[in-house]
């Protein structure tokens, strides 16, 4: 008798989820990252349980970083396209419509730090190469205008910088500057006057993962 085989198709009969998740303010609502569809995409689903729903329907791009705004039902996401990894900024207002892209750098990489909004939900904070693809600036977004301001400069002496925490005030920013995998500081950016300062001492190395 001639021994019966499984189907290839079997092994890839599963469904996977990016480790990206994003409470609403509420705490009623939980969105994450699903390939349900056939692509990473964005889903929100009630914390109590219920039936999820599919808020972006991409095919060419794949949905990475979710973060949910403090103060409205809005999604700031990072999507790339056929994981090229030069992932752009987008916006989902969920009352409706479609999202928003907010960057549009093909060559650029956007990420997240360890904080995206603003305390008042009304910049967001990320990361980009756009000034110098070497190096990783953390730049101040107004949602509102669109309009863009280098916060801390990344460099061959702090490396790439990384946004990290809010003070509860939003006027200063913790940022970490990321040299390596065993070598990071810790710098504080005061908005107001636009200076930065390390909080360790400099040509120290220190392993740093700041926690919001």
């Amino acid at each position: 008798m001639a021994r019966s085989t499984r189907p290839f198709e079997q092994f890839f009969a599963y469904r996977r989820y990016f480790t990206s998740l994003a409470m609403a303010p509420r705490g009623d609502r939980v969105a994450y990252v699903t390939d349900a569809s056939g692509q990473f995409n964005l889903w929100i689903q009630p914390w109590e349980g219920g039936w999820p729903s599919q808020r972006t329907a991409f095919e060419e791009q794949s949905v990475r970083e979710i973060a949910w705004s403090p103060v409205e039902d809005r999604i700031i996401f990072l999507a790339d396209r056929h994981g090229d990894e030069f992932w752009q900024i987008y916006s989902l207002e969920l009352d409706g419509g479609w999202p928003r892209q907010l960057t549009n750098a093909p060559e650029v990489r956007h990420e997240f730090g360890g904080v995206v909004f603003t305390p008042d939900g009304r910049h967001i904070v990320y990361s980009a190469n756009e000034r110098d693809p070497a190096h990783a600036d953390t730049i101040l977004m107004d949602l509102a205008t669109g309009e863009r301001r280098v916060l801390v400069e990344g460099s061959d002496a702090w490396g790439q910088i990384y946004p990290a925490a809010w003070s509860p005030d939003g006027r200063r920013l913790a940022c970490m500057a990321f040299r390596g995998n065993t070598d990071q500081s810790l710098l504080i950016h005061d908005l107001a006057s636009g200076s930065t300062r390390p909080t360790f001492p400099p040509g120290e190395p220190a392993t740093v993962w700041p926690m919001a």
